[in-house]
This record gives structure tokens, sequence and C-alpha cells, in this order.
């Protein structure tokens, strides 16, 4: 009888431990035949998306991630605007600034995203070339500076519509000064 009781005890005491050991570890590492999950950093991701704009998640995760990326252009809450026009608000679209250029984000359809930059100005080619890179290399951080640049002198001499690495650019010029008045660049949202 007394060696029923100690295995008893024993057997609670081994439950009571792994309940305990099971409940404090929220960062367990599980290994499956595909490789080592590590849940950590999912808490963590998940707790860093700010809600800047409630009304469509994939222009909320466009703005959480630009603002990873690009820290000394951060996009704030106060600065979006719900894009107005024929009449309703679209809230599948945003306006907001960077480097004094009016943006206008559109969550195309899914993941797809399109950024509208407008030059009123039309005389500021080097900010719009600025801009074009920083959005471009947003949707393929792959591409090099260099390889936009060429992108960037094409579609200024062509205009129009025309795609490359599946990043498509729409661009018009100011046929007097031939300068950029807007560009939208679209792509995918990883």
């Amino acid at each position: 009888m007394k060696k029923r009781v100690k295995y008893c005890l024993l057997f609670i005491i081994i439950i009571i431990v792994f309940v305990i050991a099971g409940c404090t570890n929220k960062n367990q590492i599980f290994n499956d035949d595909k490789g080592i999950i590590d849940n950590s950093n999912i808490n963590e991701e998940k707790q860093s998306d700010i809600e800047y704009y409630k009304d469509n998640e994939m222009i909320n995760k466009f703005i959480n991630t630009f603002n990873q990326l690009y820290i000394d252009n951060q996009i704030s809450s106060d600065m979006i605007n719900v894009y107005h026009h024929h009449g309703r608000n679209h809230t599948n679209q945003v306006q907001f600034y960077v480097k004094d250029k009016q943006i206008t984000l559109t969550n195309e359809y899914s993941n797809k995203m399109s950024v509208y930059i407008d030059n009123l100005k039309s005389d500021e080619d080097d900010v719009i070339k600025n801009l074009t890179i920083m959005f471009t290399r947003f949707f393929d951080d792959s591409l090099t500076n260099e390889e936009i640049e060429i992108y960037w002198n094409t579609q200024k001499e062509s205009g129009g519509i025309n795609n490359y690495n599946d990043i498509e650019y729409q661009t018009s010029q100011n046929l007097s000064t031939n300068n950029v008045e807007y560009i939208k660049i679209t792509g995918k949202l990883k």
C-alpha cells in the first residue's frame, strides 16, 4: 500500500511539473520534419503592428512595413486622410505626404497596392525620382538603386504604363518641361 501511495504521489508531482513548465514557457521551439519553428517572434510581430489606419488591413500593413523600413520618413495616423472623390470616401485609399509630395495609397485588391506620387509643381524630378526609388524598393528590396534608376529613366522617356520586375509604372509628363507630373507604382505587398 505504501508503494502505491509513493507511486501516485510521484506521478502527481511529475504531472504538476509538466503542467507548470508548459504554462510558463510561451516561447517554445518546436521541431518537426520541416525544420525548427520558433514561436517567440510571432507574438512580437503581432504586437509590433500599430493601428495607423483601421478601415483597411492592407493599408495598415503597408504603413507598418514602410515605417519599419524608412525610420526617417515615418507615416503617423494624424498624417493620413481618407481619399474623398466622386462624392464619397474611399476606405481603400488614403492620402499623406512624404518629402512634401502628396502620396495616394490604394489597396487595389488582395495584397496589390498602388502608390500614386503627385508632382503638382512639375519642377522637382529629383524628389519624384527619390520617392520612386523608395517605393520601388519597398515592393522589391532586391533591386539596386542603379536598376531602379534605369526603370525611372526609361519610364520618364516613354511614359505610359510599363512593367519592370513585376512592378507596374504609369507616368505622365508635362509636355512643356518634360518633367514627370505624376507616377503610379503598383506592386504586391509581401
